[in-house]
C-alpha cells in the first residue's frame, strides 16, 4: 500500500502500520485468523466512503453533471491489509479468466497451470 493516501473512515492511515506500536503486527495476525477461525468480517471493515473525483474532459467550458465524475472509495487501512493478506495467501489457488486482464499483474500470462 502506497504512503499518502487519504484516512479511511477511521481516521487510520497506512503510516500508521508501520509506525504503530511492535505489537501490532501480532495483534493484526490474531485478529485475521479469527477472521477465517469465525466465518464473520467485522462491519467495520465494509464501512467505506465515497469521493467525486472530476473527469478531466472539458470540466470548464460547461455546466458539469454527475457522468463528469467517477467516483472511488475510500476504505479502512485495516480491512485493505486484510485483503492484501487474503489475495497472498490464496494466490495460489485462485485464477481468473483470460478476458479479465484490467488492474491484474502480469494481465497478458493470466492462463492457470
Amino acid at each position: 500500500m502506497q504512503y499518502g493516501k487519504a484516512p479511511g473512515i477511521d481516521s487510520s492511515s497506512v503510516e500508521h502500520l508501520p509506525y504503530g506500536h511492535s505489537s501490532l503486527p501480532v495483534v493484526l495476525s490474531k485478529l485475521f485468523k479469527l477472521i477465517f477461525a469465525c466465518d464473520y468480517v467485522p462491519s467495520g471493515f465494509k464501512q467505506s466512503y465515497i469521493v467525486p473525483i472530476p473527469k478531466i474532459r472539458c470540466c470548464r467550458t460547461k455546466a458539469m453533471t454527475y457522468h463528469d465524475f467517477r467516483g472511488i472509495a475510500i476504505s479502512p487501512v485495516i480491512s485493505k491489509a486484510f485483503k492484501h493478506y487474503v489475495f497472498d495467501y490464496f494466490q495460489t489457488f485462485v485464477c481468473s479468466n483470460d478476458n479479465q486482464f484490467s488492474f491484474k499483474k502480469h494481465s497478458f500470462n493470466t492462463n492457470c497451470s
